[in-house]
């Protein structure tokens, strides 16, 4: 058997590396006790990684996060995803929040125009969201205000906010989302404030919008819910609605779901969204993942901003 081979030789590249890898010691060091030159050890400890006696592995918490990352948008063709896990003492709204807002930071800028839509999600960016020096930039109301006391959630409020974070203008909508009848949200659509306000959104560099999911339980959450009737809930089920994106529903396959609510609100025609660069979805429910499919089934978003969880139903096949 050769020196290579034997057990005394298998033993030194053992000791070699257990001291360089585990002990943390140099290669002089290891020279010095083993009685070998520097060289010599630096050949070992080559020959034990060959060998399979020292193998190596990189890892990193955030290996399995950036994985999830690439997959969603390999499966879903996606401009970029970015997915974040639970953290000690921080709610996964503001985890998602200021990794969407990191994400924005990228893609906004001076002269950069920014959609925003209402709810916690987009609140929750908004909230994490660092200060710039953008003042050229503007931000664009997407969708007529709640009222009701959802001040803090309110697209008038989140785009005054945004702005005054970017140091840039911001373009509102003194108008509510939802109108008594269509011929009074036509009239106030024409109106010149709301009417640019919308031009600004369709032609948005960026938009930032929340998704909302339907289930038997409810069919708009506290934003639609107080202007749907059981009756019109029984018949935006049976149109087999999953999710709404800008106060509009659309169903499993991202098609829009035109009802009587669509033509009494002031917001942006969903399907303007599929010519913004830039639309970043942000969402921390799984009970999203199915409206979240379907939203990027309708080219309504291209980016995407999600914890964990979530992410994994999205790259469920079932």
């Amino acid at each position: 058997m050769d020196g290579r081979s034997g057990r005394g030789h298998v033993h030194l590249l053992l000791k070699v590396a257990q001291m360089y890898y585990d002990e943390g010691a140099t290669q002089a060091q290891i020279a010095r006790e083993v009685g070998y030159s520097r060289p010599t050890i630096s050949r070992l400890l080559t020959e034990a990684r060959q060998r399979g006696i020292v193998t190596i592995t990189i890892s990193h918490p955030l290996e399995r996060l950036i994985a999830l990352e690439d997959a969603l948008v390999d499966l879903y063709g996606l401009k970029a995803a970015r997915v974040t896990d639970s953290e000690a003492g921080i709610p996964i709204s503001e985890s998602v929040g200021r990794e969407a807002a990191q994400l924005l930071i990228g893609y906004g800028g001076h002269d950069k125009v920014i959609a925003l839509s209402n709810g916690r999600s987009v609140a929750a960016v908004v909230r994490n969201m660092p200060r710039r020096h953008w003042a050229r930039a503007c931000v664009a109301q997407m969708i007529g205000s709640i009222g009701r006391g959802l001040t803090v959630e309110d697209s008038p409020a989140i785009c005054r906010i945004l702005a005054d974070r970017i140091g840039g203008n911001y373009a509102q909508m003194p108008v509510p989302l939802m109108l008594e009848s269509a011929a009074l949200a036509g009239a106030l659509q024409s109106e010149p404030q709301v009417a640019a306000a919308l031009q600004l959104a369709a032609h948005a560099d960026v938009a930032l919008v929340g998704v909302g999911a339907v289930d038997a339980s409810g069919v708009g959450g506290p934003i639609l819910q107080p202007y749907i009737t059981d009756e019109m809930a029984a018949e935006i089920l049976a149109l087999g609605a999953i999710g709404h994106i800008c106060g509009h529903h659309f169903d499993a396959r991202g098609r829009h779901i035109h009802t009587a609510l669509c033509d009494r609100m002031i917001a942006l025609d969903p399907l303007k969204l599929r010519d913004v660069p830039i639309v970043i979805g942000v969402a921390w429910e799984p009970a999203k993942a199915r409206a979240l499919k379907a939203a990027m089934a309708g080219g309504y978003l291209n980016t995407l901003v999600v914890d964990r969880e979530t992410a994994e139903l999205l790259l469920d096949e079932d």
